[in-house]
């Protein structure tokens, strides 16, 4: 009786991200033929020579845990590991003692950089604790705990009220939801969790530790994914590319540690977009620039492992082959260098722990990229990248308009870039922090306001007011709204109204009273941005900007720009009428994000100030001479010629025309045009060259108002 009462409360160990029955299957994996071994076995040994030498004895101030999991880590997969146990607990311990009494400890950075090794730690060695060592680091995880339900760090960082589960009250509030997609936040989500899973009921007696499982799960994981199946659908994290893979990636961990303890819980439809998301966010051939937004220190593809390897394990083990493949390809073959050199450079032990876990000695899948349709769209955070294909000389098409609430965002509402055979022809300029968030580091119209009730020189809002920014975070009246959407045969076609992103009640600055952008990229070399402005006052400024890798030069209304690898971006100014174009080097201070790529930028702006105007652009990538691009008259439209195509645009935004009559312009053959009511019937009557569209019955503009045909 007493033996059965015994193997009752038996809890297996490793139960978090590793199950027992995984641990064969690992050993037979640390040979030395496996690259991702010898990163193990070299990174280890620094971590014991470190130990051993004594260097391992101020915890508070260096992240000993993450030489505890790694230590712990390979206790588990080297045949004699006991060694390695004993200092994984001596350090695991060592930390906890140290840092007991600061509740900061655990809703700071290092939460967020190795919060996951306490628990994962304790799991991995826990035949090497002691009753006493468990009881401490129980009273240690509660306090910890009882720190993160309180975590102020940054806005809105735990869910309220607390104490409350699977209740609607936690997301009345949009704004507190959206800060659910803070990197701190989903931290706290993740050690939350695992903390709770870390221990055995009998060392938990009352339960109290792991009934933090049902507000890691009912609270904290109830408002992410509110969020991640509402205002951040489609794949992307809403903090950018510096935090938003981070992000993300502390929520598929606690989603690996819940699958992995038998506590199975089920993500949302979000995480099916992720990998796509990823591939689309990645330029055309070698080398993979990203489509970054938001913050950024460094310009660069960072290796997804910390997100993508947990993704991949979940989906293993729900027989999902598609994503597992999708994955392994991704970092075996689809981010550049190998995985271990990449790996080695997380901050932690764990990417490469993570990266053993993924690859199991299969054969490297073939590139799922093929399979995927060539326009990504992220709803959530208004993100549209399309491209013509996958190889080096393709062409890759990015557009965002949505919303900044949270840290991190920028001021980049109807941004948009242009990459053309493997460089950027035109993209933001990437930086960090509000000066280099600011809208005239993006490709985007700059609009004066009034002065807002912070105007000290050094104030960040002041200095967005004086560059005519729209407002970041919670400082918006409200956010940008991608109002139609066309994917057309060889062409990409959106509307987006930002008129909110530019106003704030909170600093009494609402005179833009309007501020909205039509762009069609006309595959596959042609790009036409249309602006519409409006302002309370004629003598606010208004500014086009759109950021370059080279110093254009200027001819009139033209703009040509020479790219670092030889080719051409010409850019023709149609309006306003008064246009005057000016080449200017980016702005240095602050520095951009090393490795930034756009050097230059051109700004247009009108000669003499009008409370309304209009902006209009065509960009060409060329690797020879510019196409012509004239302007023609269509009431109530603004028409385009580039390369046949007659291209009619609404010169106002949200006012579908019953009747558009215009004279096709010589050289026509097909019109492209936008406005229209989505799904509507027209019939298109031309006589000679007069071309008449009204509602009908013949042909029917597609879900983004638009509608493509030939002119006879």
């Amino acid at each position: 009786m007493i033996a059965l009462l015994l193997l009752a409360l038996a809890e297996p160990h490793p139960r978090l991200w590793i199950r027992a029955g995984d641990v064969p299957k690992l050993r037979a994996r640390a040979t030395d033929a496996n690259p991702l071994w010898g990163a193990l076995k070299a990174q280890a040994e620094n971590a014991r020579q470190r130990f051993d030498g004594g260097h391992l004895e101020d915890c508070k101030n260096d992240p000993c845990e993450k030489y505890a999991e790694l230590l712990a880590f390979m206790s588990l997969v080297e045949p004699d590991g006991k060694a390695d146990a004993q200092r994984a607990r001596t350090l695991l311990l060592r930390t906890v003692s140290q840092t007991e009494g600061l509740d900061e400890f655990a809703t700071g950075d290092r939460s967020r950089w190795t919060g996951e090794a306490f628990a994962l730690t304790a799991d991995w060695i826990y035949p090497s604790l002691s009753a006493a060592d468990r009881a401490q680091l129980r009273r240690v995880f509660l306090r910890w705990s009882n720190a993160i339900a309180h975590a102020t760090t940054t806005s809105s960082n735990h869910p309220e009220p607390i104490g409350v589960v699977s209740d609607p009250r936690l997301v009345a509030d949009r704004h507190r939801v959206r800060f659910a997609g803070n990197n701190y936040f989903t931290a706290h989500a993740r050690n939350l969790g695992m903390m709770a899973l870390a221990l055995d009921r009998k060392d938990d007696p009352d339960g109290a530790l792991r009934g933090q499982l049902k507000f890691a799960t009912g609270a904290w994981l109830y408002m992410i994914e509110h969020l991640l199946r509402g205002d951040s659908r489609g794949g992307l994290g809403p903090e950018g590319f510096e935090y938003g893979p981070q992000m993300l990636a502390y929520v598929a961990q606690l989603y690996l540690a819940l699958e992995t303890s038998g506590n199975r819980s089920e993500p949302s439809p979000f995480w099916r977009d992720v990998v796509p998301a990823w591939m689309h966010s990645l330029s055309p051939g070698e080398p993979r620039w990203p489509d970054w937004y938001g913050d950024g220190q460094e310009y660069h593809a960072p290796d997804p492992i910390d997100l993508m390897a947990p993704l991949a394990l979940l989906a293993r083990a729900r027989g999902d082959a598609v994503t597992d493949d999708a994955i392994r390809w991704l970092e075996t073959a689809g981010q550049g260098g190998t995985l271990a050199d990449r790996a080695n450079h997380v901050l932690s032990a764990r990417g490469l722990i993570l990266a053993f876990l993924l690859l199991d000695g299969r054969p490297q899948p073939a590139d799922p990229r093929p399979k995927l349709p060539l326009v990504h769209v992220a709803e959530g955070l208004g993100h549209i990248l399309a491209r013509t294909g996958w190889d080096r000389d393709a062409r890759w098409f990015t557009y965002r308009l949505g919303w900044s609430s949270i840290d991190h965002q920028h001021a980049d509402g109807n941004d948009f870039g242009f990459f053309r055979k493997g460089e950027w022809l035109t993209k933001e300029r990437t930086g960090y922090g509000f000066a280099c968030g600011a809208t005239d580091w993006h490709n985007g119209v700059a609009i004066e306001n009034d002065q807002p009730d912070h105007h000290d020189s050094n104030d960040y809002r002041a200095t967005l007011w004086k560059r005519g920014s729209q407002w970041p975070a919670e400082l918006a009246a409200g956010d940008g709204k991608i109002v139609a959407l066309s994917r057309g045969p060889g062409f990409i076609y959106a509307a987006g109204d930002a008129t909110a992103l530019y106003n704030s009640p909170n600093e009494k600055a609402t005179a833009a009273l309007h501020a909205s952008r039509s762009i069609l990229w006309l595959q596959p070399d042609h790009v036409i941005v249309l602006d519409r402005v409006r302002t309370r006052e004629a003598k606010q400024f208004k500014k086009f900007y759109l950021q370059l890798p080279a110093m254009p030069k200027i001819a009139g209304r033209r703009a040509t720009m020479t790219s670092p690898g030889g080719q051409r971006l010409f850019v023709t100014t149609l309006l306003p009428d008064d246009a005057r174009l000016f080449a200017e080097a980016a702005a240095k201070d602050p520095e951009p994000a090393r490795n930034e790529p756009m050097r230059a930028r051109l700004r247009v702006e009108p000669a003499h100030p009008a409370a309304e105007v209009i902006f209009l652009h065509v960009l060409q990538g060329s690797d020879g001479a510019a196409d012509p691009a004239t302007r023609f008259v269509a009431l109530g439209y603004v028409g385009v010629l580039v390369r046949g195509v007659a291209i009619l645009l609404p010169a106002q935004l949200g006012e579908p025309f019953e009747t558009l009559t215009y004279s096709a312009p010589d050289g026509a053959t097909e019109q492209i045009v936008a406005g229209l009511a989505p799904n509507a019937t027209y019939d298109v009557v031309t006589r000679g060259r007069a071309v008449t569209i009204r509602r009908g019955s013949k042909v029917r503009a597609d879900e983004g108002g638009v509608l493509r045909s030939r002119i006879p």
